[in-house]
């Protein structure tokens, strides 16, 4: 028999030379094609190469965290080379937590078929600009081999709610005649919405007070600015200026 190319396995009879074209001049009925798969290329060393299997398999413990803002909170991902090669893999996490969240080891070198636990710690900051409610993540393990060939698993962490509100008067000394004018600065510090009602109390009872608006709503991270005016209940045209 004779390979004439890589799919058409050719059978010449006895006593049938090939033609000039490769094939033989067979009988009718007599030639007969098959297909085979082609072999692998020659290496250098004139072996047959062989595709290698590279890749890495993750899996989360738990896919739902809650943490309070300043705790933390962690969960374990189970990594496994399932490459045939020794591989390093790289672990981290993406998301709108990976500022506030790490592995522990961000490295692992796994031996084909071996797996090692990586610790998960999300731990966000007590600040406004970390949301209360649910974050997604992901978790993701790039192969040092197959940087192509990474895997990101996925999760959600929710993040509790705080509530912490301070007010500054503006300015903090004022002069007049029958009212002074103020604004005050309320800011919401917390992480999650406000809902606020304003009142303003004078303890010696000397005052009254008009507020521009007296109920505000506040994102977190926002503040807002009301008017205030302050006027005396007795009024004195003559005399030495009273402090209240």
């Amino acid at each position: 028999f004779v390979l004439v190319d890589d799919y058409d396995l050719v059978v010449s009879p006895a006593g049938n030379p090939l033609t000039s074209s490769g094939a033989a001049d067979f009988p009718k009925g007599q030639r007969c094609a098959h297909p085979v798969t082609p072999p692998p290329p020659l290496c250098g060393d004139g072996e047959r190469r062989r595709l290698l299997v590279m890749g890495a398999t993750a899996t989360l413990s738990t896919s739902d965290l809650s943490v309070a803002p300043g705790g933390d909170v962690t969960c374990q991902v189970m990594v496994r080379n399932a490459g045939e090669l020794v591989d390093q893999f790289t672990i981290d996490v993406v998301g709108d937590a990976a500022s506030w969240s790490q592995a522990e080891p961000a490295v692992v070198n796994l031996n084909p078929g071996e797996s090692a636990p990586v610790l998960i710690r999300f731990a966000p900051p007590r600040a406004a600009g970390v949301y209360a409610g649910p974050v997604p993540f992901g978790v993701r393990v790039i192969s040092r081999e197959d940087p192509h060939g990474s895997v990101v698993e996925e999760g959600v962490v929710v993040v509790g709610a705080y509530t912490d509100v301070a007010a500054e008067l503006v300015p903090a000394k004022a002069e007049g005649g029958r009212k002074a004018k103020y604004e005050v600065a309320v800011d919401n510090v917390g992480n999650s919405p406000a809902m606020l009602r304003l009142r303003a109390i004078d303890p010696e009872d000397e005052l009254d007070f008009r507020l521009d608006r007296t109920e505000i709503a506040l994102p977190p991270g926002t503040t807002a600015f009301v008017r205030l005016q302050a006027r005396p209940r007795k009024t004195f045209l003559r005399g030495e200026p009273t402090r209240h």
